[in-house]
């Protein structure tokens, strides 16, 4: 761990211990500097990142203070656990996660395994200087369980099907997915839509494809159990199968659009449908039109994980006003 980390996390274990109490002073960075065996450009710089970070702040020729909005007994850290899902696909989720909990003074650490063998509750051992933790991605039993243990709040945001002891902030899919798709299908009434759809062992995904037949009778339009393909893997197969039915209208949900992005790289002469992808996030989308006709997002995370956050911070505030 570099120096300078290792300072941080002392200064702000005391903070959270009251040694150095909500206003009160600090000593000097030369003081700060041999107390820690460091130079004072490491400590001169981890004091700076603890002021940019919210904990401290700095006047001229008096010294160095705690914030005085801080609590003791807070971190004002929350984990954020990524369960092997792609950080880089979650961009609209932690950026709202960020923002909403620094609006109540947290600072959000992403703890990722994504493309590792990383056991997240083993790097909970190692540091649990946390107040509270968001559970996202693959989020299964064992994982819920496992975060329980430590005895700090924890939130986990989704639609999981695990045990009802855990909290969970949930998004009704079913009615986002219908309202969405029911606009974008009426000018297609008494059309043929044939659909993308993810895995029915997943809550989620069984709730969203329920959303789809609704929007469908609304719509006027027209589908069937042989038009709605439930995929496994990336959906090529699951799409080359719908295409020989010749529908016309192609719905496709998330990261099922590999499978048809394979089927116009093989198939670039073939008769397409109009295609409406679906890609789940409100914000960042870059996918060419020549491929698909319509980009929406029919359920966005953002909302869900904006509450999500807010819950959580009300459960650690709560805490610990018991505690008290």
């Amino acid at each position: 761990m570099p120096q300078y980390v290792s300072f941080m996390h002392d200064i702000i274990g005391r903070i959270h211990d009251g040694f150095y109490p909500p206003g009160g002073k600090l000593p000097s960075i030369r003081e700060l500097a041999q107390e820690y065996g460091v130079s004072r450009r490491v400590a001169h710089y981890a004091v700076g990142q603890l002021a940019f970070q919210n904990y401290l702040y700095t006047e001229p020729k008096s010294g160095i203070f705690v914030n005085p909005e801080l609590r003791p007994g807070l971190f004002y850290r929350i984990g954020f656990l990524l369960n092997e899902d792609n950080p880089m696909e979650c961009g609209t989720a932690i950026a709202a996660i960020s923002r909403i909990a620094s609006e109540s003074m947290f600072k959000t650490v992403l703890i990722s395994n994504y493309g590792q063998r990383r056991d997240l509750a083993d790097f909970l051992k190692k540091d649990n200087s946390f107040d509270g933790f968001l559970l996202y991605g693959q989020v299964t039993e064992t994982l819920a369980s496992a975060v329980g243990k430590f005895k700090i709040p924890y939130m986990v945001i989704g639609n999981y099907e695990i045990s009802e002891r855990h909290p969970q902030c949930r998004t009704d899919v079913k009615g986002a997915v219908a309202d969405a798709l029911e606009k974008e299908f009426r000018p297609f009434a008494g059309k043929r839509i044939a659909a993308l759809m993810g895995s029915r062992k997943y809550q989620s995904d069984r709730a969203a494809t329920e959303g789809l037949k609704l929007a469908v009778e609304r719509a006027g339009a027209v589908t069937s159990d042989s038009l709605i393909a439930s995929c496994e893997s990336d959906g090529y197969e699951e799409c080359l199968r719908l295409m020989k039915q010749k529908p016309d209208v192609l719905y496709i949900r998330l990261s099922l659009r590999i499978g048809y992005e394979k089927y116009c790289l093989r198939n670039p002469d073939s008769p397409r449908p109009y295609v409406i992808y679906d890609s789940g996030r409100s914000s960042g989308v870059f996918h060419e039109s020549r491929i698909f006709n319509k980009v929406i997002t029919a359920a966005s995370d953002e909302a869900v994980v904006e509450n999500a956050v807010k819950q959580l911070i009300a459960m650690i505030h709560k805490e610990k006003k018991e505690e008290v």
